[in-house]
């Protein structure tokens, strides 16, 4: 979680467009689990 919240901050600082991801369900054999998280910038 500290890498997403460093990463995240960039992103702010640099005012650069990002969105964060989170798996809310699943279902079957799945790689990530519900909670997972990820960020996505451009």
């Amino acid at each position: 979680m500290n890498e997403l919240r460093r990463t995240l901050k960039a992103a702010l600082e640099l005012q650069e467009e990002a969105v964060l991801a989170t798996v809310v369900r699943t279902s079957g054999s799945v790689y990530r689990r519900a909670g997972a998280r990820m960020l996505f910038t451009r």
